[in-house]
């Protein structure tokens, strides 16, 4: 199995970073923890710490993964050029980790074994992020809870499906009182989400579907109306096809 190596060279004008006299143990820790993060490595061995080496402070990252030893190239080239379009939470808290770490004396140079890619971090300079953005999309599932804490205040539901409240004025809370924990409803909400933790803060009713209820037997008469050759062997198991009648 291959092995692929990437280097993150630590450096200052003065040279003077050594293997035994570098960086503090602890914020080597917390930049490879931060690392690992923004790589979303599933497995705390796919990629590790395998040398530090060199006439000033280098750390060798090693792992056999292809799509990790990319995924390190495209981040530092990007951080090289200070463009942080796309990025992650996580690829953004390492990002800040990388600033404190350089400071205003060090410098950074990240290359692959064969140096065919290399690239110099000399300066990070992070834009100034908006607190959250909005994003329309659709939730679905059965209402749990509505109403509000005061008769002026603003009025919220929840959902058996999501954690967050979405906000609902007075028309929709009166039509949704109807289906209070009985159907199963596909709302469309704008979602209030924080920039730099990518986690809904708050959520606004658009609009809403009250989605068809149909029973067992309604469903599997549909079913085979649709499917007349049944659970046989040759289409489907019936685990598969029992599913699909409860999903109607």
């Amino acid at each position: 199995m291959s092995l692929f190596h990437f280097t993150l060279r630590f450096d200052d004008d003065e040279h003077s970073l050594t293997a035994q006299d570098g960086l503090p143990a602890g914020r080597v820790g917390e930049l490879l923890v931060d690392l690992s993060q923004a790589l979303n490595l599933k497995n705390s061995k796919s990629l590790v710490l395998s040398e530090i080496r060199g006439n000033c402070y280098a750390l060798q990252l090693t792992t056999h993964s292809v799509s990790i030893h990319e995924r390190l190239k495209i981040i530092h080239s990007k951080v090289s050029e200070n463009d942080y379009r796309g990025f992650t939470a996580e690829e953004r808290k390492y990002v800040h980790t990388l600033k404190a770490v350089l400071g205003n004396k060090l410098h950074l140079n990240a290359y692959d074994e064969s140096k065919s890619f290399k690239v110099k971090v000399e300066e990070i300079k992070l834009p100034k992020n908006p607190d959250h953005y909005f994003e329309n999309a659709s939730a679905y599932g059965i209402i749990t809870s509505i109403g509000g804490t005061s008769l002026e205040g603003k009025s919220y539901i929840k959902i058996n499906q999501e954690d967050f409240q979405i906000e609902i004025n007075q028309k929709q809370e009166k039509t949704l009182l109807n289906y209070y924990k009985k159907n199963r409803i596909r709302f469309s909400i704008r979602k209030k989400i924080n920039f730099e933790t990518d986690k809904i803060s708050s959520a606004m009713l658009l609009d809403f579907e009250i989605l068809e209820q149909k029973s067992f037997a309604e469903a599997a008469a549909e079913f085979r109306t649709k499917h007349p050759e049944g659970t046989s062997p040759d289409t489907e198991d019936s685990v598969t096809a029992v599913r699909r009648l409860r999903e109607g």
